[in-house]
């Protein structure tokens, strides 16, 4: 299970230049792992995002949802 670890070396790698659909729902990234993920560049390209039962709260769902609009699933 990915951790806000694992969403760190995520969010920095650069090595998914086609990727349009992103699974992550069932780790354990929690607001730290969303926050990271934020500000993922390439995260942009998505056209879904799905990170729910994260433990992922309120405050850090709406930033996530204000970044990636319809396509984030939390």
């Amino acid at each position: 299970r990915m951790d806000s670890a694992g969403a760190d070396l995520l969010a920095a790698s650069v090595a998914f230049p086609r990727l349009r659909e992103l699974d992550l729902s069932g780790n354990r990234l929690g607001n730290a792992g969303a926050r990271k993920l934020l500000g993922a560049a390439w995260l942009g390209q998505l056209t879904r995002l799905d990170l729910r039962d994260n433990d992922i709260g309120p405050k850090a769902a709406k930033l996530l949802r204000e970044r990636f609009g319809p396509a984030v699933e939390v």
